[in-house]
């Protein structure tokens, strides 16, 4: 199958699904210019070429903002940094928050606002292109770091795999409050992952390290939204993704985040939007995984009663979610086919 052709079909499979084509124009610059922001810092104060950035994304995070801020600054290491926050009009006391930390350390935080809500991806963008380090953390404000020495840990191995473009650890869960614990089990310890390495543990943003010449390169790529798995797949296209093996950092489960709080259908049409970006983005490579996962998407979203598809429709997504898997109609079982007459 030509590239062509099966970005035709692909195209066709999430229009049928209701997925929304990327909305942030290919021109990152462009798309820059057109979202309001403030920055609130003090130029003067700030250190001139700190090596990493921490880059916090905020909104409503009222109660857990602080604690993710104080984890930042309890890290030591030999190398100076900042903290970038993101803060996206929200409508609690998180921005008089950030700002009063700002007041506080005015040589290390930076925080980035507006008047007016843009959007979780908006956010990002804006904040990423302010971004000074040569290494980059992305970080959530409802999240925080276990160790006081991450950032230099994660330096230290980026430096020894300079052509790794992504360094990832381990994380704990926390339930609202709750007491951070081991949910998931950790991989079999390697530094040097593959691609099918990826899929096999929760590698969470909290707890990732990444070089800025890789975002720069995932944003000129112009066609993948940026998003928790998107940057990890594309990482180990643009020179692959070293693991550190220690518990860093705590992901903080509240039910409300962008694709938690999205409801069935909204986090399938998120996951089968990811995918199908990446998956025409690296096309051919890892063909095998990501037409796989789109085939499993597709049938668990025609399950779903109240998918708003006609019969007709049901049976011309299921036709293209198999060729582009390379399944054959005798694949296709007695189930799907009750499911596809009905």
């Amino acid at each position: 199958m030509t590239k062509q052709i099966f970005q035709s079909k692909l195209s066709r499979l999430t229009q049928l699904m209701g997925i929304e084509p990327k909305t942030l124009s290919s021109d990152t610059r462009a798309a820059l210019e057109q979202i309001p922001c403030v920055e609130t810092s003090d130029p003067g104060k700030l250190c001139a070429a700190p090596l990493v950035s921490v880059r916090i994304l905020t909104y409503n995070h009222e109660r857990w903002i602080a604690q993710a801020i104080e984890s930042v600054l309890m890290q030591t290491c030999d190398f100076e940094f900042e903290v970038v926050i993101g803060e996206d009009c929200s409508t609690d006391r998180t921005r008089g928050i950030c700002l009063d930390y700002q007041r506080r350390f005015p040589h290390i935080i930076r925080v980035l606002h507006s008047e007016a809500n843009v959007g979780i991806e908006r956010n990002s963008l804006r904040s990423n292109a302010r971004l000074r380090g040569a290494f980059v953390c992305p970080f959530e404000g409802d999240d925080y770091w276990l160790d006081a020495r991450k950032l230099q840990k994660q330096v230290d191995l980026l430096r020894k795999h300079p052509d790794a473009a992504l360094c990832v650890a381990f994380v704990k869960m926390a339930h609202g409050e709750g007491p951070p614990e081991i949910a998931w089990k950790p991989p079999r310890v390697k530094e040097r992952l593959a691609f099918r390495d990826l899929h096999r543990y929760l590698y969470h943003p909290s707890a990732r390290m990444m070089r800025r010449t890789f975002l720069e390169q995932f944003y000129a790529a112009g066609t993948v939204t940026y998003s928790d798995t998107s940057v990890l797949q594309l990482a180990s296209h643009f020179g692959g993704v070293v693991q550190l093996p220690e518990y860093l950092s705590v992901y903080r489960h509240t039910g409300v985040g962008a694709f938690s709080g999205a409801g069935h259908f909204g986090r399938l049409r998120i996951a089968m939007r990811i995918n199908a970006e990446t998956a025409a983005f690296l096309y051919p490579r890892h063909r095998w995984f990501f037409t796989q996962t789109l085939y499993k998407q597709t049938v668990d979203f025609l399950c779903l009663s109240g998918n708003g598809l006609s019969r007709a429709e049901r049976r011309e997504a299921f036709g293209l979610a198999r060729a582009l898997a390379g399944l054959p109609v005798h694949r296709i079982g007695k189930t799907f086919r009750l499911l596809l007459r009905r």
